[in-house]
């Protein structure tokens, strides 16, 4: 029950846009994840997500997705899409 888990400071992520999630995540912490890729915006995700760490989510978008995380100077995170290697040409 969401009720019962926004009591316990948590956030139930039901098919929820990642966006829309580091964004309410976002609001609750001094340290921001910022997503740095348009696709990874408009992915779904489940799950039970503590407000007071943003660093779980982080790991968990690295787990679920091929991204490279950098923690910058201030604490927060950039996530972005893994960069694919080249192809070789003929």
């Amino acid at each position: 029950d969401r009720a019962i888990a926004w009591r316990k400071n948590q956030l139930v992520s039901l098919a929820q846009p990642v966006d829309e999630l580091v964004a309410e995540i976002n609001r609750y912490n001094q340290h921001k994840i910022v997503i740095d890729d348009d696709a990874l915006r408009d992915r779904r995700i489940s799950g039970v997500f503590s407000v007071h760490s943003p660093e779980l989510v982080v790991q968990f978008l690295a787990r679920s997705a091929p991204v490279t995380v950098v923690e910058t100077a201030d604490g927060s995170w950039v996530i972005s899409a893994r960069a694919r290697p080249a192809a070789d040409g003929p």
